[in-house]
């Protein structure tokens, strides 16, 4: 997690990211890479008690060759990515404690989505 913002503003904006993933440069698309950015960056208020739920998904990417060329069954990249979700409660704190936030990272192991590339 990375805190992007940390100015005494009335709020701050923090990334998720997964360090561990290495996305293959010849498969992954930059409309893919962004979009895994821009739902994991949220902005949390002062005087707001926050979660976020952490989740993997999964997304298979078809490697280019003549497989996918000829009609043949195509050989797949597995990427798997972070997924997250943020759920927020407004909380009472008096006047000496107008900057303060809770932030709580848990996990969300509901369910895991296979996304598939077809053509």
């Amino acid at each position: 997690m990375n805190f992007l913002d940390q100015n005494p503003n009335p709020s701050l904006f923090i990334e998720i990211s997964d360090a561990e993933t290495i996305y293959p440069k010849e498969i992954t698309s930059l409309t893919f890479l962004q979009s895994i950015s821009l739902t994991n960056t949220y902005q949390i208020s002062t005087n707001e008690q926050t979660n976020v739920f952490l989740g993997r998904n999964i997304r298979n990417f078809i490697i280019p060759g003549w497989k996918a060329t000829m009609g043949f069954q195509p050989d797949y990249e597995t990427v798997p990515y972070l997924t997250s979700r943020k759920s927020s409660t407004r909380t009472q704190t008096n006047q000496n404690e107008s900057n303060i936030f809770t932030l709580g990272i848990l996990a969300d192991y509901d369910t895991t989505t296979i996304e598939t590339e077809q053509r």
